[in-house]
């Protein structure tokens, strides 16, 4: 009858221990929720901002191609331009050359 007293006693301190620790636990791992939501929600913000960034990096990338695009066409233009420029001045000092011999 001892020996199941000292075992009765034995499992009593264990529950008393295991429901003390149980409380303890569970407290801790209401705290360990809230940061692992607060970690989600930094996370997210994190996410949510990095999508936009990378939103605006590709308009960026969008206009510098357009203005590729544009400055290409501009030098076709201007040695276009160049090219009639060097011939009206070929034209010009034929013209004066034969002034010249007159």
């Amino acid at each position: 009858m001892k020996l199941e007293l000292t075992k009765l006693s034995v499992a009593a301190v264990a529950v008393v221990i295991g429901l003390t620790t149980g409380c303890a636990t569970t407290s801790d791992l209401d705290k360990l929720k809230q940061r692992v939501a607060q970690v989600e929600n930094t996370a997210g913000e994190a996410n949510s901002t990095a999508q936009s960034a990378q939103s605006t990096a590709d308009a960026a990338n969008a206009r510098a191609e357009e203005a590729m695009a544009a400055s290409v066409a501009a030098a076709a233009i201007a040695e276009e331009s160049q090219q009639c420029c060097d011939a009206n001045k070929e034209a010009i000092q034929r013209a004066f050359g034969r002034m010249q011999m007159k």
